[in-house]
Formats: C-alpha cells, structure tokens, sequence
C-alpha cells in the first residue's frame, strides 16, 4: 500500500494546510514593530529542508548545536553562523529529533522522539561526545514525546515528555525516574478553541530562576508553570506562573531565562517572541513581520559580545507542510539584559541549573525548550513526506 495515499496521510496533509492558513491570517493580524530595546532580527544561518532547525544549545566557548528535526542532523556552529560542522547524526525514521543541551565538559545530550520506528535509532536521550561519538544514555516510553532537556542541580537530567504529561529524571548513569507528573503538564486541544497546535502537546520548553524553581511550557494550555524544587531535589507542587492566555501563548514552545529573572518564550505557529517579567506580565517583542517563522528553541550567547544575544531556530513546519514558503534558519535578536551564565559548583557534574543552596547564584539552563506539533501517528506521515521531497538530500555524517 502507497502511505503517501492512505487515509491518514490526506488528512494530515488537509490539516496542515488548513492550519498553514490559520498561521498566515494570524500573522498578518498581529503584525507590530519591535518593542523598546530589542534589536532587528538577523538571520545568522539560512536552512532549507528537510533541514528544519528545531533544538539549539551552546558551550562555555560561545559555540551553538542547532538539531535538524526530520533528519537528525547536529551542527556545530560559531555565533556568527559560520564555521558550520555535522557534530554528529542520530536517526529519527519517522519521528523528530527535538531538545539539546550541553554540560561544561562539552558532551551534548539530545532528546529523540523517535517512536521506535523503521530505520531510527532508539526512543530516548542520547549522549553525543565533542569528537562526535554518540552512545543512548537512556530509553524512555516509546508512546511519549522526549523534548526539551534542561540540567537539575544535581547534574542529572530533566527531560519533558510532551504527550505523557511528565518530566522525566535521567541520571549520568541512564537510569530514568518520573520527577513530575501533573495535569498542568498534560496537554489539552480543548484549552485553547481553534489553537494552531493539531495535537494535544503539554509539557515543553523548560527554565530554571536564579531560586532554583523549574518553568515549563505547556503548549496546547497556553501557560508557564512554575515547579519548585524542594531542598532533596525532588519536584514541588506545580502552579501557574503566566498564563493561560491563548491570545498570546497558545503554541508557547521554548523557554529561557535572563539574568534579572525575566522569561523569554518561542511561540511556535502564531511566530511570536514573547517576554514574561517576574511578575508573569507577558509583552510580545517580535513576531513574524521581523523575521520569526515557527520558532521553536532559544538560548542566550554564552560570550561577553552574545550575552545580551538569543538566538532563535525557525523551525518552519507548518509552512513546509501546508505547501507554504518555509524559512528555517537560525536568527539572533538582541534584548536588554543578558542571560543568566555562570557554571554552580555542584561537585563533578558542574551541573547547569541554579543552585537553590547558593543565595544569589545565577546558573543557567543551556538547552531551551523545544516544541514537536505531531503525534506518533501522524509522524510517520509526516516522515513519509520529507523523505518524498528531498529524497537525494544529504543526512550528514
């Protein structure tokens, strides 16, 4: 049987054009100039699929890995975009490659959403050396979705599983433990009426404050919730820090933190940068009329000429499905303050988020959220697709 002809293939091909028309209308509906202080967008690298930039993360040198979703594909690249390398590939098959991060050692983590399917490598969390070598460091639930990746004071792990309502903990050793689990983290189509986001997406892009509290986006409830971290490490209760507001965070994808406490978050399908102070007040800063095109993850510069710098991954999906004009690149924008930086000391894993024990420390969350708008079904349609129009396209190393 031709998939390309089966009957779940037309309907997600009639549904991402009709969302591809939602997001234009959207668009061009919010339009606005460039708030006070925010730079214009710069495009520092130019993509074109299958080559759908979706996870970023940088290293104590200032150098940015950008995940490829559809293929795979790790790019190592100066801020400037250049210099660009394959770091290494990890198969998707039918699925996305999402989240990144990078401890101080330099070894990158990725998370793979990649269903088990044919001709992938394993569902989970891999580990990537700097000389490219790449081993799984954990497998997690293959009906879950494994997304954004941020590092608890600990040194371990904590991954968001969009489709199972969980953040999971992954120790330097792959053992795999739920750390929070709770409907504020679950995803709901019914959140939000007419929402861009086809399935129902919750826990996304993860964040730490300089207290130590954990904020996730939950993508289809179009809200931030703020997890504390008790003094074990173990998760808090989750509560709402912003939010729910589908007029503005329906969609909320990555998340970062500065150095004063204010969150930036990547709102996939409505192309919107959003600002939410300490108080929860969101201000939107940028949208698709200065450049944004699906944004999906964020990180700050980690160099004193890119601290005040975030770079942006324009995944364009939706675009790219619906038959539109895609524009996946990565794009910096320049913002007020500087992102949190700084490496606590927390024994020899030199683990990157705040340590709640140290008043005022700022740490930082290297790997932003990143966001998947597919099911595991509805992924190999869209597997099926990618590989249709770019057949002879390369897959790195």
């Amino acid at each position: 049987m031709d998939r390309n002809r089966s009957p779940l293939f037309r309907r997600f091909v009639a549904l991402g054009a009709s969302v591809g028309l939602a997001v234009a209308m959207l668009t061009g509906a919010s339009a606005q100039g460039l708030t006070p202080g925010v730079s214009p967008l710069t495009t520092i690298a130019t993509l074109a699929p299958p080559q759908l930039p979706e996870g970023i993360a940088v290293d104590r040198q200032g150098r940015l890995y950008v995940g490829m979703a559809p293929t795979g594909e790790i790019r190592r690249m100066a801020p400037d975009g250049s210099q660009q390398v394959t770091l290494a590939t990890i198969r998707p098959g039918a699925g996305f490659l999402t989240g990144l991060a990078v401890d101080p050692a330099g070894t990158l983590y990725a998370a793979l959403g990649s269903s088990n399917s044919p001709d992938s490598d394993a569902h989970g969390v891999w580990r990537v050396a700097p000389d490219g070598a790449r081993a799984l460091l954990a497998a997690l639930p293959a009906d879950g979705l494994p997304n954004a990746i941020a590092f608890h004071r600990s040194g371990d792990l904590l991954v968001s599983d969009s489709f199972l309502g969980t953040i999971w903990r992954v120790t330097r050793a792959g053992q795999v433990s739920a750390w929070a689990q709770h409907p504020l983290l679950q995803g709901d189509l019914t959140a939000c009426p007419g929402t861009l986001v086809p399935f129902p997406v919750g826990a996304n892009g993860l964040a730490f404050n300089r207290r130590g509290d954990l904020f996730v986006a939950n993508t289809t409830k179009a809200l931030v919730a703020r997890v504390p971290v008790n003094a074990d490490g173990s998760a808090g209760t989750p509560a709402v820090f912003a939010g729910p507001d589908c007029a503005t965070l329906d969609g909320a994808d990555g998340l970062v933190m500065d150095a004063q406490d204010t969150l930036y978050v990547a709102v996939n399908g409505a192309d919107r940068l959003v600002r939410i102070d300490p108080a929860g007040r969101q201000q939107i800063l940028a949208t698709g009329a200065q450049g944004l095109n699906g944004p999906a993850s964020l990180v700050f510069g980690a160099t004193p000429a890119t601290q005040r710098d975030l770079f942006i991954t324009n995944f364009s999906l939706l675009p790219f499905l619906s038959g539109g004009t895609p524009r996946p690149a990565v794009v910096r924008v320049t913002v007020a303050s500087p992102g949190a930086i700084g490496f606590p000391r927390t024994g020899s894993a030199e683990a990157q988020a705040p340590d709640a024990g140290a008043p005022g420390a700022v740490g930082r969350t290297w790997a932003p959220g990143s966001m998947l708008l597919l099911g595991a079904g509805a992924l190999t349609a869209a597997g099926v697709t990618v590989r249709r129009r770019v057949a002879s396209a390369p897959h790195g190393r």
